[in-house]
């Protein structure tokens, strides 16, 4: 239950991290600017701009709790981030669908972005996976953030210069996947190469092997006799 509360409250910070640093940002004066989320959340530029603004938040939320899930240090709340990440990345990939494309699959096919598109599905598809245990976690990894962080690459870079069109805060996704990844190789090498009892203290070894060491000070049923 401990794990669950902290998956929880740590996404909380990360929401309230977008919430300020992303849709607070001000593309124009370059800061950020506390009356911008004020507006957001009073839906002062109407309500349509809300949604859109929120899921591109929700988007990067649950990219990050995603890349966090997998990231030293976070693992005893591995699968409440999991968890967290997917309904999170759902609800984005639901919302996105009706935004961009009023949830008609005509329109998203004739979409220049409709490979993105099949990358985030991928993603999707990657979590169901990773949920079921039926592969290595390091395999997982590999492909839930690869696949997910290439969609919300290729959604916002421009194709023509190669240049990604996100707020500052938002490059945030690529630190920690590049982190959790490297990480997770570099243990899967090191694992490879020392084996798991190099890496950890084997089964059976020191004092927690199950085995009740002799004493002096008990005598055997031999001398007792």
């Amino acid at each position: 239950m401990a794990d669950v509360v902290g998956a929880l409250f740590v996404s909380g910070l990360i929401l309230l991290f977008y919430l300020i640093g992303y849709n607070g940002f001000d593309k124009k004066a370059k800061k950020v600017k506390l009356e911008n989320v004020v507006d957001l959340l009073t839906m002062k530029k109407g309500p349509d701009f809300a949604m859109r603004e929120s899921n591109k938040t929700l988007g990067l939320v649950g990219l990050t709790v995603l890349c966090l899930a997998y990231t030293p240090g976070f693992s005893e709340s591995y699968t409440p981030f999991l968890w967290i990440a997917h309904i999170a990345l759902t609800v984005h990939g639901t919302l996105s669908f009706y935004i961009f494309y009023q949830f008609r699959i005509d329109k998203l096919l004739k979409d220049k972005k409709a490979y993105a598109v099949a990358l985030g599905s991928c993603a999707q598809v990657s979590l169901l996976v990773a949920h079921l245990g039926v592969l290595p976690s390091l395999i997982m990894m590999l492909f839930v953030l690869g696949f997910g962080v290439s969609h919300f690459f290729f959604m916002e870079v421009d194709t023509r210069s190669w240049k990604l069109n996100v707020r500052p805060v938002a490059y945030a996704p690529f630190v920690l996947a590049a982190v959790a990844v490297a990480s997770g190789l570099l243990g899967g090498v090191l694992e490879l190469l020392l084996g798991p009892s190099m890496i950890g203290v084997g089964e059976g070894e020191g004092e927690g092997n199950g085995e009740i060491p002799p004493s002096e000070d008990i005598p055997s049923d031999a001398s007792a006799a």
